[in-house]
């Protein structure tokens, strides 16, 4: 078996031979922006990708989302690398959808914000009554505070390292995401790659570096995915073991999501 920096090298290897599939699915991504549970296109295209590897796909999961499992020699732990598809309302953006205005661009704790949010109710009820007016109120869930687990960013920061430089490699804080949920679940880190200008979500949002985005960020994640799962997945049990989460599951889907059995 080869040493994990043999290994990586062969991955990134891999990708620079196949750089140009990158990139190309990168721009026609880009340019063909779908917003959520929309995007049939973009799936189609990811699913494409996927089973050209040889993958075995699952379409439809909510929706549009699509899984693919890869199996190695352990069941001792899984790793997930996951990606958003969806894209944002922006027609001002150069690469907008000239139809929708789609556009590729891009803490709390629980008990608190439920509280805060009984309290904003109440007072709206009481205006309305005070107006003889009606009112009717729609709770829905946002997004929870990021979890870290400092272990697995640790590994992902010395990746990222390794393939950009030290130099160019800052530590930050999750944003606002789907993936702060999942955090508060199972131990996760929500990485960014440059190769932009500008602010996410903007108009000013242009991109420039294409290697960096495209494959270097697949060599970051293909080669923090090597790093936990070397050696009968070490370092992703001791990273596994040493996760606290904020709630169990069903926690989660009956307090925050309002999901019972």
């Amino acid at each position: 078996m080869d040493d994990l920096l043999t290994l990586k090298k062969k991955i990134c290897e891999a990708i620079d031979e196949n750089r140009d599939a990158f990139i190309a699915l990168g721009h026609s991504v880009l340019r063909e922006p779908e917003t959520a549970f929309s995007e049939f296109k973009t799936a189609e295209k990811v699913r494409a990708a996927l089973s050209g590897l040889g993958l075995q796909c699952q379409c439809g999961q909510a929706i549009t989302g699509i899984t693919a499992d890869l199996h190695g020699r352990s069941d001792a732990a899984m790793i997930a690398l996951m990606g958003e598809l969806d894209a944002i309302i922006l027609p001002d953006y150069p690469f907008a959808d000239k139809t929708t205005g789609a556009a590729h661009v891009r803490g709390w704790d629980t008990g608190y914000i439920k509280e805060c949010n009984e309290i904003v109710n109440r007072c709206l009820r009481a205006s309305a009554l005070a107006a003889s007016a009606e009112v009717e109120i729609s709770d829905f869930s946002g997004t929870l505070s990021f979890n870290e687990q400092p272990d697995l960013k640790r590994i992902v920061l010395d990746n990222e390292a390794e393939i950009f430089g030290g130099d160019h490699v800052n530590e930050g804080i999750g944003l606002s995401t789907d993936a702060n949920d999942v955090s508060c679940l199972l131990p996760t880190v929500h990485a960014l790659i440059g190769g932009y200008n500008g602010v996410a979500h903007s108009a000013a949002f242009t991109p420039f570096d294409e290697e960096m985005r495209y494959a270097g960020a697949a060599k970051m994640l293909a080669c923090t995915a090597a790093e936990l799962l070397y050696t009968g997945a070490e370092k992703a049990c001791l990273v596994r073991s040493r996760f606290k989460p904020v709630m169990t599951k069903k926690e989660y889907l009956e307090d925050w999501c309002g999901i019972t059995d």
